[in-house]
């Protein structure tokens, strides 16, 4: 490759290898990379000392044919030296024209092409010099570029050997020169200044190459962490399940990472994409950005981007410390997470305090049961007196499912989710729901068929049934029939799956919608107020969210927005 580095020097095989490194492994890609731009910087160089052997050839054979001028080139050998020079510089220009399509060539049999160049150079150059009289004819500085070129060009060995080559050649030249011609006193002093001129030189040059070849490698490998770091900064955008966006001044995006999209409803990814990406803010994100951008203390409400979507609690920072007018972070957060945490410790109180009131509450009640259901066993009992004891028999049974109620909303069990095939898991609920409704009508319409959803399977079993029960209960009292549907589907924002429960009852006015979901709400004079409020907690602790619409046709519409399958749930 090229000597007196350190960092990276050639193995036996002639492939390039790293035998330190300032910041630890590299990898087989830097070395390539570095390699391959190490050929492409000798190339370059081979191109400018071409030119230049080019130009000296030129130079030489006009300062020859200049007759009139009292000079010593040529003056020994004249036509060796016209013909030498002629040779030399169309070799040059050859080289300098096929360089581009021989390029590939050269650097792959550059160990054995470059040093023979180099040798030819030193031979034609100290063979021009014997023709002009020897080294007193000043053509021996024109050693000293082509030593410098050599010390870039030629691996370590080899670039080593060069001055070394070039002064024994001057020598010979020296002493030829005085054999050949006796008259003639070879110059050896000269010849010695002039080898010590070409170490020096190549000491310096090897240097400078050694402190470029560093820089080079120094610059390649932080390039290489700095891409490793910003590789895995994408990696760790993409796997969080908080989304975060980074916006320019002028409210451009530079970044979203997968959750941000899922929450914007835009859908994932592809594995191998960028997590860089130029979609637009939508409208309510971004007057959030710039109300924030007016006053740092504003903290916006969660906001809903689609109708569908979930609603998302957005938090902004400054990417610069104290500058709001540059680029800004986002972090947008679920809001049904936060309030599954604030539902399990409104629940953990509400556990404690249920404990006590089931410890007071089920002993007395039992015994009033049992006393009722010894009384009502009586002979001697009057009828209107075993009316009364079924009336105390029937609210005691009511009382203890209020409190086994209770008690479950207390302490729901932590969720077991797993991907569920609707087509496959909503017929064997209808099936199990109708053996306690047999007179019920159910529809099912999943669309697309292989809709799968993420949940704990016996939450999304009680889930159905209190909304089925409900279902077929309005249905009947509108229309006469005990019937409901069940309607699978992605949604067209987020592509989140949906599954709606729909009746042909007549709905909830506005006031009951607003206490729809509060516990022991009720317009039942038989419910206890806990089906739906129980509902949408086991949704909430799947990361899910249930609803009401209203159907335009009449009916109520509850509907369960499902977490994306991809995404675990803790």
């Amino acid at each position: 490759m090229t000597q007196g580095a350190t960092a990276f020097e050639p193995d036996h095989t002639g492939r390039a290898s790293i035998e330190r490194h300032p910041t630890g492994a590299v990898s087989e890609g830097l070395v390539d990379d570095l390699e391959r731009r190490h050929n492409e910087l000798r190339l370059r160089l081979l191109r400018i000392y071409e030119a230049y052997a080019l130009a000296v050839a030129i130079l030489l054979l006009t300062v020859f044919y200049q007759t009139l001028t009292l000079t010593r080139i040529g003056s020994l050998h004249p036509v060796l030296f016209q013909w030498l020079t002629i040779l030399w510089g169309a070799f040059s220009m050859t080289l300098l024209l096929g360089l581009p399509r021989l390029g590939p060539w050269i650097g792959r049999h550059s160990r054995i092409l470059l040093p023979a160049r180099v040798l030819i150079d030193l031979t034609v150059l100290i063979t021009l010099i014997n023709a002009s009289g020897g080294i007193g004819s000043g053509l021996g500085t024109l050693l000293l570029p082509t030593l410098a070129m050599a010390m870039i060009l030629l691996e370590e060995n080899s670039a080593r050997a060069a001055p070394a080559a070039a002064t024994l050649l001057l020598f010979f030249e020296e002493f030829y020169l005085t054999l050949d011609n006796p008259l003639i006193k070879g110059d050896f002093f000269q010849a010695g200044v002039l080898g010590a001129a070409c170490f020096g030189l190549s000491v310096a040059a090897g240097l400078l190459s050694r402190r470029i070849r560093e820089n080079d490698l120094r610059a390649i490998t932080q390039a290489a962490e700095v891409a490793d770091l910003e590789q895995l900064n994408l990696q760790i955008l993409s796997r969080m399940r908080t989304g975060i966006i980074v916006v320019t001044a002028a409210d451009q995006v530079r970044v979203m990472n997968d959750a941000a999209r899922e929450l914007l409803g835009r859908g994932r990814l592809a594995p191998a994409s960028a997590s860089t990406q130029e979609d637009g803010l939508p409208a309510i994100i971004r007057a959030s950005v710039k109300e924030w951008r007016a006053n740092g203390n504003h903290r916006p409400a969660p906001l809903r981007v689609t109708e569908a979507g979930p609603a998302i609690r957005v938090s902004l920072a400054p990417v610069h410390r104290g500058n709001r007018e540059g680029d800004v972070i986002l972090f947008l957060e679920d809001a049904a997470e936060l309030e599954q945490q604030a539902q399990q410790l409104k629940l953990a109180a509400l556990g404690q305090l249920s404990a006590s009131i089931a410890h007071e509450i089920r002993n007395p009640l039992s015994a009033i049961n049992h006393a009722a259901q010894l009384l009502a066993e009586s002979p001697a009992l009057a009828t209107a007196d075993a009316r009364l004891a079924a009336i105390i028999s029937n609210h005691c049974g009511r009382m203890n499912q209020l409190v086994q109620n209770v008690l479950q909303s207390s302490r729901p069990n932590p969720p077991r989710p797993e991907l569920i095939d609707l087509a496959q898991e909503l017929p064997r609920q209808v099936a199990a729901f109708r053996e306690t409704e047999p007179d019920a009508l159910v529809e099912i319409d999943i669309n697309p068929s292989n809709l799968a959803v993420r949940m704990d399977r016996s939450h999304l079993d009680q889930v159905l049934s209190n909304l089925l029960a409900n279902a077929v209960r309005h249905s009947q009292q509108r229309t006469g029939r005990r019937w409901a549907r069940i309607e699978g589907r992605l949604d067209d924002g987020s592509s989140r799956p949906i599954l709606s429960v729909l009746d042909e009852g007549s709905g909830v006015d506005d006031a009951g919608r607003e206490r729809l979901f509060e516990p022991f709400f009720t317009t039942e004079s038989q419910g206890t107020g806990l089906g739906l409020y129980l509902s949408r907690a086991l949704c909430q602790a799947n990361q899910s969210d249930l609803r009401y619409h209203p159907r335009a046709t009449g009916g109520a519409c509850f509907r369960i927005t499902f977490a994306p399958a991809e995404r675990s749930i803790d």
